[in-house]
């Protein structure tokens, strides 16, 4: 180093190194003769980029400081599981790319010619065919490779939809009554997934199963249903319940009952009512001006007992809220009414009258209004102490599924009114044949039967007068027996084939089962009970 020049260049290339070292600008840098050389920034940037995510650094803070934008770097992992987590630096920030997994998780992982083992869980070769779970002494759980049918509905919730009964039970004192849970449920096809029990709340009787069966001597005065999922131990819920037991008349003690309905109380429905009463030592008089059929089978026959038991008829074709069938029977013409066949008496309305200035709108239907007292008084029929509604079926046939709650409803609260109006002193029942287990029934009484029947809670509720009883028959007769029989031939083993040929109308012992629990409730409100 000679002179200025020297000392110049020398300066020259200081600057030159201090900034290929030190600047943190990424950088290509003439060192010198059109010679390029990078700068310190850009090596560390290229490395971090051709090292992906290889470069280690304390904390993810570390890592963006260390890192370009675009580059990748890792950071150790808190989680035992885990090595280190690799990082993008996007613009300042830390995302995320993936986890690598620790040398002890790794060497969990096992695997050679015959097994893989993860952890618990261990793949193995068998010379049976096929794919199976098995314990560790080699017990089949399940066949993977031969599912077999396709699974079943999930009914983690067969309480969806709400649950179908009333607390109030009424059962002969030395008698039994059965109540099925399938008939409890909104969606009667998800019972198998319910555990059911019943217990006394005064002495030691139970039961459990699909049929809860409370036997009056066992069971004392009250009782409780409790419910719950079968995949759920906790998810119980119950029903406090009232008994009331219903004493054997001695002396014969006299009611007169007023029983209305559709076709289900036409085949048979008065008689049957009036047989059941008789074994509880009542002396009935059935009350009505048409009457029903004797025969199990002949529904045209007309030497049962009186009623008003009218195929085809809805809740509001008697008050005439639906009058694409009305047809009323005039004052004056109650005698030819009375003579009249079957059929044609059975289209008629001996209910309803035209509306007049002095009736409230609101017992106003169409122009008409349901009169019990202008039915009594028209064709001298005695005054009922029980009045029997037994309308719905055919409402589930006609109403949708929107309407069919407020249609009962409304219409159940004008004849509560109106009966007691005429007579005040009447005991009201209110009931609801149940229907067949089958596939449209089922679809039905989730749609139309649910609805319907928490309609005609909600009008007893509401109605609040002690003298009307909800007798919930839907509940207490079977849905998988009691229905005709199908009429095709019997198969090789004398079966017959086929679902019921009626899946609405009950017979044998649907038919005799539902009269014989009404009879029980028509005791009970003939004796004031509750």
């Amino acid at each position: 180093m000679s002179g200025p020049s020297d000392l110049a260049r020398l300066t020259d290339t200081i600057d030159t190194v201090d900034e290929l070292l030190l600047s943190d600008e990424v950088k290509m840098m003439d060192v010198g003769n059109g010679v390029m050389r990078p700068a310190n920034a850009k090596v560390q940037a290229d490395l971090s980029t051709q090292l992906s995510g290889a470069m280690i650094y304390a904390t993810a803070a570390h890592g963006l400081a260390g890192t370009v934008s675009g580059g990748c770097f890792s950071v150790p992992s808190d989680d035992s599981g885990k090595y280190v987590t690799l990082y993008r630096s996007d613009s300042g920030i830390a995302t995320k790319i993936d986890d690598y997994p620790s040398a002890s998780t790794v060497a969990a992982l096992k695997a050679d010619d015959n097994a893989m083992r993860f952890g618990p869980l261990e793949i193995k070769h068998t010379d049976l065919p096929g794919i199976y779970v098995t314990t560790d002494e080699g017990e089949v759980l399940q066949t993977l490779s031969d599912p077999g049918a396709a699974p079943a509905a999930n009914h983690s919730l067969p309480f969806e939809g709400g649950l179908l009964f009333h607390p109030t039970i009424a059962v002969p004192e030395n008698g039994e009554l059965s109540i099925h849970v399938n008939n409890m449920l909104a969606h009667r096809d998800r019972s198998a997934s319910v555990v059911a029990s019943i217990a006394s709340m005064t002495t030691g009787a139970t039961g459990e199963g699909q049929v809860l069966r409370l036997e009056a001597q066992r069971f004392g005065s009250s009782a409780v249903i409790h419910l719950r999922p079968a995949d759920n131990p906790d998810g119980r819920i119950s029903m406090a319940l009232k008994v009331l037991k219903v004493p054997i008349q001695s002396p014969l003690k006299q009611v007169k009952v007023l029983l209305i309905g559709d076709s289900i109380v036409n085949r048979q429905g008065s008689m049957l009512l009036k047989a059941y009463l008789e074994k509880l030592g009542f002396t009935p008089t059935m009350i009505g001006t048409l009457r029903g059929s004797a025969s199990p089978t002949n529904i045209e026959d007309f030497t049962g007992e009186p009623g008003e038991g009218r195929e085809g008829w809805e809740t509001g074709d008697f008050t005439a809220d639906i009058i694409d069938r009305l047809r009323i029977v005039v004052p004056g013409a109650e005698a030819a009414y009375m003579a009249m066949g079957k059929s044609e008496k059975q289209r008629k309305n001996p209910f309803v009258r035209a509306a007049t200035g002095a009736d409230p709108l609101e017992i106003v239907r169409n122009g008409y209004v349901f009169d019990p007292a202008f039915y009594q008084a028209r064709f001298g029929l005695e005054t009922p102490d029980i009045v029997i509604n037994a309308l719905g079926t055919n409402d589930v046939r006609d109403r949708t599924a929107e309407t069919i709650a407020g249609h009962v409803y409304a219409n159940d609260i004008l004849m509560y009114k109106q009966i007691h109006a005429a007579w005040p002193n009447a005991r009201i029942v209110r009931s609801l044949p149940g229907t067949a287990f089958s596939s449209d029934r089922n679809a039905l009484w989730t749609t139309h039967y649910t609805p319907m029947i928490r309609a005609m809670r909600r009008a007893l509720a509401d109605y609040a007068n002690a003298k009307v009883y909800m007798a919930p028959t839907w509940a207490l007769v079977s849905s998988e027996a009691g229905y005709p029989l199908p009429t095709s031939n019997p198969d090789i083993d004398g079966f017959l084939p086929g679902n019921f040929l009626n899946t609405i109308h009950p017979e044998g012992a649907g038919r005799h089962g539902l009269y014989e629990a009404l009879a029980t409730y028509v005791a009970a409100a003939a004796l004031s009970l509750g």
